[in-house]
C-alpha cells in the first residue's frame, strides 16, 4: 500500500482511525464475537452489532444506540476479562491483518518525532493492546464511566464518532497546546471527514463511495 511520506513537513501528531483504517476488521466487532464464543453475551448480541455495522457503512449508523446497546451487556462482564480478551483478540484477530506496511510508515512517523494518537469509536479498553503494540501515546474515545470493576455508561460529552471525533481531538490538541492545522488525520469511512477536514493534513485510507469522491474533491492523501 502506498503510505505517503512527507519529507518537506511532517505533521506532530498523527490522529488515527482504526477499524478500516489500519485493519480491514471492527475491533467491537471482533472483541463481541469471541464473547459470543465464551458465553458472555447472547447470539442477539452480536446479530444487532452487524445490523449496526451495516448502517455505519451506509453513513445512517446512531452511534450513541450502539454504544449503550453494548454498555448494557457490558455490565454484567468484569472489566479486567474485558480487557485480557482484548488482549487475546487482538493478538489472534487483528495483529497479524493490519494492512501491509502499516507498522513500518507509523514506525517511521513515530521515530520522526511525531506523536501517534488512536481516534476510534471502538472502546478505548479494547484498544490498549494496539496502542502498545504501535508505540501510540493515547487512545481518544468515548468516556466510559468505571464503577466497581465494570463498565456502566456514557461519561458527559459527545460519542466519538463523526463530529464527536473532531470534538474529542480539538480538546486534546488544545490541552496540549497543539495546533490542528499541525496535524494529521487518517480515516476511512465517510464519517471521519469532521476529524480530516480540519487537521492540516488529510490521508483517507482505502476510501469507498462518498469519501473516495470526497477526497478526490479536497485533494487528500489516498491509500489505496
Amino acid at each position: 500500500m502506498n503510505w505517503p511520506d512527507f519529507p518537506d513537513r511532517r505533521p506532530e501528531v498523527f490522529f488515527l482511525d482504526v477499524d478500516g483504517t489500519l485493519h480491514p476488521g471492527t475491533t467491537a466487532f471482533l472483541v463481541a464475537q469471541e464473547m459470543k464464543r465464551r458465553g458472555m453475551v447472547q447470539g442477539s448480541f452480536l446479530l444487532r452489532g452487524a445490523w449496526y455495522g451495516l448502517q455505519h457503512r451506509f453513513g445512517r449508523l446512531d452511534y450513541a444506540r450502539l454504544l449503550d446497546h453494548a454498555l448494557e451487556a457490558l455490565k454484567r462482564v468484569p472489566l479486567i476479562d474485558f480487557e485480557r480478551l482484548s488482549y487475546e483478540v487482538f493478538a489472534k484477530d487483528v495483529k497479524p491483518n493490519l494492512y501491509p506496511g502499516v507498522l513500518d510508515h507509523l514506525d517511521a512517523v513515530r521515530k520522526s518525532g511525531s506523536r501517534l494518537v488512536l481516534v476510534s469509536s471502538s472502546l478505548k479498553q479494547s484498544l490498549e493492546p494496539l496502542r502498545i503494540y504501535l508505540g501510540a501515546e493515547e487512545v481518544i474515545g468515548t468516556p466510559i464511566i468505571e464503577r466497581r470493576g465494570y463498565l456502566v455508561s456514557r461519561g458527559p460529552g459527545p460519542v466519538c464518532y463523526g463530529p464527536g471525533k473532531l470534538h474529542w481531538a480539538a480538546q486534546w490538541c488544545e490541552s496540549r497546546g497543539v495546533d490542528m492545522k499541525n496535524c494529521a488525520a487518517y480515516g476511512d469511512n465517510f464519517s471521519d471527514r469532521f476529524l480530516m477536514e480540519a487537521a492540516g493534513t488529510a490521508v483517507a485510507v482505502r476510501p469507498k463511495g462518498n469519501l473516495r469522491r470526497y477526497a478526490r474533491k479536497r485533494g487528500w492523501h489516498v491509500v489505496r
